[in-house]
């Protein structure tokens, strides 16, 4: 009877299930036992997860009925996920996607053709064309067989016939429509990086940064391959990234750190406010940041034309500082503003709480509203005086004079701060400007010379 309550025992126990296992230290796991006719045993999903070993059995109870497997699990790849950059969707995707019914498709898991690649992995990948996304949501990084018959690849393309998505919303061009990225994605949310591959001889070939709903940029393309290099999973060496039409006015500021606002100090260093509302200084945009001591709280910074240094408090109130190293000065009456910066005559320009601009000709004059200034979230002087701002849209948009209309830079892409700094590497006797950017996830970004000359002049 003692042995009949045992076995009862153990058979109704929780079951601790292997896909718990792993861990920095290979956290071993237990294949618990479940009935089945004839005794106990170990179900199939308790088995060990896909890259960890089993340990042998020991027997415990009831003979071989009773069987308790350990598993060991390596630590999880090296990725560095915080230093990574997102990418949003596209602003008109989500709409397009609604418009089209393809909101009501966003479960992966219950579409078709759908491969995880993951650490480890003993699954083979059949050769073909592939669209994939890498989730920021889990991290996941799914395959789906390509079914837009207009994909090419090396050696396969898009086959509409046997790898359609049958319900998904039809289409006259199209029925059923194809598989779209947000729906490996499971809706909008950002992605690390979003595309096409191809698989061939059982090794990935080919990435590319083809997705119309998230247009990301190059740099993914490098996530990508080392999510692959560090799972394991095979590729041609070295592996083919393979770039869109959408690329790329801005570049990425490698180790740019967290920043709410960025400027530029007349001896070229960069003065940027951390998220922490605290000063940091960089010499050059591939130096690290350093943080200022002592420097207060602040949500703005610009440079003075007499190297006085500007700031905002979290007050909204004007301060200075004559040096990196002196003490902020309360500039009295200074009004309410969330950003400012100072034009080539002297003049000093704010942003006030209602996003309008405001001037005042001196430190102890009276804020002016600019009539017909728009709306915008951040702005700055470029060498030759044209005014350049960033949109409630959170794109670029230039205006000669404070008395001109606002004018939107095509394909500026989207930031939320913005100032100049002058590229010394160019023999220019008048230098050529970049354009340093504030990403959407507080990271620096710059825009090439040659690019922003289109817009700006030198």
């Amino acid at each position: 009877m003692k042995k009949l309550f045992i076995a009862l025992l153990l058979i109704f126990s929780p079951l601790s299930y292997a896909d718990d296992c792993g861990g920095n230290n290979e956290k071993a796991c237990h294949c618990e036992p479940e009935w089945y006719v004839g005794g106990l045993d170990c179900s199939p999903h308790d088995r060990c997860d896909i890259g960890c070993t089993q340990h042998g059995s020991s027997t415990i109870f009831f003979g071989d009925f009773y069987n308790e497997a350990t598993c060991s699990c390596p630590a999880p790849p090296n990725i560095p996920w915080s230093t990574w950059t997102k990418t949003p969707i596209q602003g008109w995707a989500e709409s397009w996607d609604v418009e089209h019914h393809l909101d009501q498709h966003m479960d992966w898991t219950k579409l078709n053709w759908v491969t995880e690649l993951k650490p480890n992995m003993s699954q083979s990948v059949a050769n073909g064309l592939y669209i994939y996304i890498f989730r920021t949501t889990d991290n996941k990084l799914l395959i789906r067989r390509s079914d837009r018959p207009d994909d090419i690849g090396i050696f396969a393309h898009g086959d509409k016939a046997q790898y359609s998505y049958k319900d998904n919303p039809s289409d006259p061009t199209e029925d059923p429509m194809f598989v779209r990225h947000t729906q490996l994605n499971g809706g909008w949310s950002p992605v690390w990086a979003a595309g096409q591959m191809e698989v061939y001889q059982g090794k990935v070939i080919w990435v590319s940064n083809a997705s119309g709903h998230f247009q990301p940029q190059s740099f993914t393309l490098d996530y990508v391959e080392t999510a692959l290099n560090e799972w394991n999973v095979p590729t041609i060496n070295p592996l083919q990234k393979l770039t869109y039409g959408w690329e790329k006015r801005w570049t990425r500021v490698p180790s740019s750190g967290t920043v709410i606002a960025v400027t530029v100090m007349k001896d070229g260093t960069i003065l940027g406010v951390g998220a922490d509302y605290q000063l940091y200084t960089r010499q050059t945009l591939s130096s690290d940041w350093v943080l200022v001591p002592k420097s207060g709280t602040v949500i703005a910074v610009t440079a003075m034309n007499n190297g006085t240094i500007l700031g905002v408090g979290a007050d909204y109130q004007l301060y200075t500082r004559q040096t990196l190293s002196s003490d902020w000065v309360l500039v009295p009456k200074s009004g309410t503003v969330i950003a400012v910066t100072v034009m080539k005559d002297g003049t000093i320009l704010g942003i006030g709480l209602d996003n309008q601009l405001y001037t005042r000709q001196t430190l102890s004059s009276d804020w002016i509203l600019v009539p017909k200034s728009g709306a915008v979230k951040a702005v700055t002087v470029m060498n030759n005086g044209t005014i350049l701002g960033v949109g409630l849209d959170n794109q670029l948009y230039t205006r000669q004079t404070l008395s001109s209309n606002w004018v939107n830079i095509p394909d500026s892409e989207a930031v939320k701060g913005v100032t100049i700094i002058n590229d010394t590497t160019v023999q220019d006797p008048n230098k050529v400007q970049r354009i340093i950017g504030i990403g959407i996830y507080n990271d620096l970004w710059v825009r090439l010379p040659e690019t922003s000359k289109n817009f700006t002049g030198k």
